[in-house]
């Protein structure tokens, strides 16, 4: 009787662990395969509200609160943070839509933080992601070399239909006519497609850290400089080459790999697409004195301007962008987060966002002396601080960079050393 009993109640813990373990899978696919861009030509009335995802993340919460317990003190900082937040958003007059992208793209992933879980479930979470993921980034990276050496062919055709009533089939045509070349994919913008490859790399190399690689190492380097330069993106770029330098997760033939990565780097610029638009953008920021191309004059204006945002209680989604263009900048949008959030959410709000986000996880990872997926750490969140991406209510990005960090700072140091 008693096996019997014992023996139920560990068939109870397994489908448990494999609700949950489905959920977060669920969960990857909503955030990363079905981002916002993707549902701008699937389902345009909800494009901006990522109902999937609300839903799954809601139901995984709710399952981690009830079997492993809550985490007190980020529970009542998210409280605070969605009482302030709704405040905000009544005094601005926001529609129903908005506040529900609040909850599934602000909000709800926050939450994750007040979860419960130990380092074998982050462990078998970052496995299903990093899996899938690879797949993703396959299919990314084939779509980026047969565009590129098409002649940008595939995404010319994306902006003539897909993307034929969007900001971003303008931003193509546009980029062609002047001869830039920078990869536009189904999933959306440059900035997005690099940040993927070196979501790409990072969680790779961290899985690998813990267990082994799921792809050949060398590959996942290939694929992350090659991605990252038919990009564009100078900042990714700089991040990329740092950490496939210095941070690649290689014990075996470390010497043969950096040789061999030079050499790729030495070829890659001196390919036409680094010559003549990767070289000349990086030569137009330093001739002008401004590598940030334009955001640092729109924060000297802002600087001089007195306006400064409430310390409670913030403007609503895109009420940055309203002080931006008060300023009559040459552009629309001060881009950093740091800079953006406070106008949007207050202060206070923007404070909670960023101890949740970055500086807890920060000083946890130096606490438990995983110098590793500290400087991945630091890579992501320096990549997603230079533009505007995180800041924006309406897409999928906070979503996805809460979500990672939810399985950095619950991977467990002791079971490297069980693998080692």
């Amino acid at each position: 009787m008693e096996y019997a009993k014992e023996l139920s109640t560990k068939n109870v813990a397994k489908i448990g662990k494999t609700i949950k373990i489905n959920l977060s899978m669920l969960i990857v696919f909503f955030l990363f395969f079905c981002n916002e861009t993707v549902r701008s030509f699937m389902l345009p009335p909800i494009t901006y509200m990522n109902i999937p995802f609300l839903i799954c993340a809601t139901f995984l919460i709710l399952k981690f609160w009830d079997i492993n317990g809550i985490k007190v003190r980020e529970l009542l900082l998210l409280f605070f943070l969605s009482l302030i937040s709704f405040i905000s958003f009544y005094y601005s007059n926001q529609s129903i839509s908005t506040y529900i992208m609040l909850i599934a793209n602000l909000l709800l992933p926050l939450y994750l933080f007040s979860i419960k879980i130990n380092g074998n479930q982050a462990l078998s979470i970052l496995k299903g992601f990093t899996r899938i993921f690879n797949i993703l980034i396959i299919v990314l990276i084939m779509t980026a070399i047969l565009d590129y050496i098409s002649n940008s062919a595939i995404q010319l055709l994306m902006a003539k239909t897909i993307f034929s009533s969007s900001e971003m089939g303008k931003l193509i045509n546009l980029e062609h006519s002047w001869g830039i070349y920078r990869f536009y994919s189904f999933l959306g913008h440059p900035l997005q497609n690099a940040r993927y490859f070196l979501i790409f790399f990072i969680v790779n190399n961290i899985y690998a850290k813990y267990d082994k690689f799921l792809m050949k190492s060398y590959l996942i380097s290939l694929i992350t400089m090659l991605g990252l330069i038919l990009c564009g993106s100078k900042t990714s770029i700089i991040i990329g080459l740092v950490l496939i330098v210095f941070f690649s997760n290689i014990k075996r033939y470390k010497f043969l790999y950096t040789i061999l990565i030079v050499l790729a780097i030495v070829v890659l610029i001196n390919t036409p697409l680094f010559q003549e638009n990767l070289k000349l953008r990086f030569l137009d920021s330093m001739h002008s004195g401004d590598l940030t191309t334009g955001r640092s004059g729109l924060v000297d204006l802002l600087k001089t301007s007195g306006i400064q945002p409430n310390w409670l209680l913030g403007g609503g989604p895109d009420y940055s962008r309203e002080v931006a263009l008060s300023l009559n900048g040459k552009i629309n949008n001060f881009e950093y987060p740091f800079i953006m959030l406070p106008f949007d959410y207050g202060i206070v709000g923007t404070a909670i966002i960023y101890i949740l986000i970055f500086l807890k996880p920060l000083l946890k990872f130096l606490q438990n002396k995983q110098f590793y997926i500290f400087v991945c750490f630091l890579a992501i969140t320096l990549n997603v601080n230079t533009n505007n991406g995180i800041a924006n209510l309406g897409a999928d990005y906070f979503a996805q960079l809460c979500f990672i960090i939810f399985i950095m700072i619950n991977l467990d140091p002791i079971l490297i050393k069980k693998r080692t």
